[in-house]
């Protein structure tokens, strides 16, 4: 989206809201937005709009995405679980909370994350490339590096290292 479209998309979305205080979707749009301006405190504001209205798993992992981006990792974990567990088994978020976890350094945490993630979509070479990545944080070399040659040869999925959900 080109940046004179995007401030469009703000203005019109800010407008709807003024109309519908009570549209959780129309606040998780804005969100979306800004997520695209990579303004991510504007965006964590209305992603948790959002939440204050409808505390869906949609809106809690674009909240959790807001925080991470914003290097408050310990409170994208805290979204990204409680997005799990008003959505279990929800293979994006397991990654996105598995990548919270391995920056704070509970390699082990991540890892469950991404094995579960790969379970549920065993293609997904972002996943094993993250899998990777853990397992050498919990300095099991020999795993990461199988992790790493079998990643290449799977489709790469998801919104740059992270997936968002904008669907409704």
């Amino acid at each position: 989206m080109l940046v004179g479209q995007i401030a469009e998309s703000i203005q019109n979305l800010k407008e709807a809201i003024n109309l519908d205080t009570t549209s959780a979707e129309a606040h998780n749009h804005l969100g979306l937005s800004h997520i695209q301006e990579q303004n991510f405190e504007e965006a964590r504001t209305c992603f948790s709009n959002a939440v204050e209205l409808d505390a869906c798993s949609r809106y809690l992992n674009n909240r959790g995405l807001a925080c991470y981006h914003l290097e408050t990792y310990e409170e994208a974990a805290e979204d990204f679980t409680a997005a799990l567990e008003a959505e279990p088994g929800t293979a994006s978020v397991l990654f996105n909370r598995g990548n919270a976890y391995f920056q704070l350094g509970h390699h082990r945490e991540a890892l469950e994350d991404y094995a579960e993630a790969i379970r549920l979509e065993p293609d997904n070479a972002t996943y094993l490339h993250h899998k990777g990545l853990a397992f050498q944080g919990c300095g099991e070399v020999r795993q990461a590096i199988a992790c790493y040659e079998e990643a290449p040869t799977a489709p790469r999925r998801g919104y740059g290292s992270f997936d968002l959900d904008a669907s409704g």
